[in-house]
């Protein structure tokens, strides 16, 4: 549930990815792209930001609707053709200078690579991918000229099949490194990129191929940090608040009264 911002009585409760002003100003401006990946088909499926980045088709048959950790999401099978859900180039998803790639991920089995977020190769030059080699997440950026690419393999964060995972890879060229975060802890592998991200032309997947499920996924084009990581993970497994029982103060009978007199 997300609540209108504009409202100081919080009117209109329950805004999702209705396209409305009120859903956009939920989101700040360095969002690039929000999908909850709820809708009964691809034409559902809308960006929740100003920058309108929503669906414009799929290939394969995704499983629309399906029951996944924060609501509904997508369910994918590699087959022929690849279940994909397509998303057309846009000036505001080239994130040139500062990356961040996260979602909320469940995995049916773990054996050979799994590309969950995919704007990486036109045929010419490359972008940008997140997604795993065997059950290692794998995020990767182009270099400038789009010609090679810089990548972390976070080997000391194994994914577990059958599990939701909140994944993240994040970077910008200030800082000038690239880091990976599961679950809200960041891997200790890194990799060093000064130089821009390469801008081609390639229309991004959601995912390229997976066998599992997918939910919130999200692009920005800023270094989210281990902050953000750490409660998204704690907000999208229901663990950032909790909740206990009503607390009382006891009531002591000393025997004596008290006359109040004004």
């Amino acid at each position: 549930m997300y609540y209108d911002n504009s409202h100081a009585n919080n009117a209109n409760i329950g805004l999702y990815a209705d396209g409305s002003a009120a859903t956009h100003a939920i989101w700040d401006s360095d969002f690039n792209l929000v999908l909850h990946m709820a809708g009964a088909n691809w034409g559902e499926v809308n960006d929740s930001t100003s920058n309108n980045n929503d669906a414009i088709s799929d290939t394969g048959t995704p499983g629309y609707n399906a029951n996944t950790l924060i609501g509904k999401g997508i369910s994918y099978v590699i087959g022929a053709p690849v279940d994909r859900l397509v998303v057309a180039d846009a000036a505001s998803l080239n994130t040139t200078i500062a990356n961040t790639m996260e979602l909320w991920v469940y995995m049916d089995d773990i054996v050979g690579v799994h590309r969950w977020i995919q704007k990486y190769y036109d045929g010419s030059t490359r972008q940008y991918q997140l997604g795993i080699s065997t059950d290692d997440v794998v995020y990767v950026l182009a270099t400038a000229d789009g010609s090679s690419y810089k990548q972390i393999v976070a080997t000391d964060k194994p994914l577990s099949a059958t599990t939701w995972h909140h994944v993240m890879g994040a970077w910008s060229k200030v800082g000038g490194v690239m880091r990976v975060y599961l679950d809200g802890v960041v891997s200790t592998t890194t990799e060093a990129k000064t130089d821009d991200v390469n801008d081609n032309t390639l229309d991004p997947s959601f995912p390229r191929d997976l066998d599992g499920d997918m939910d919130e996924v999200r692009i920005s084009k800023v270094d989210r940090g281990a902050a953000y990581a750490k409660a998204n993970y704690n907000a999208g497994n229901d663990s950032l608040i909790t909740y206990g029982n009503e607390e009382t103060i006891p009531v002591v009978d000393t025997g004596k009264m008290f006359l109040m007199f004004p």
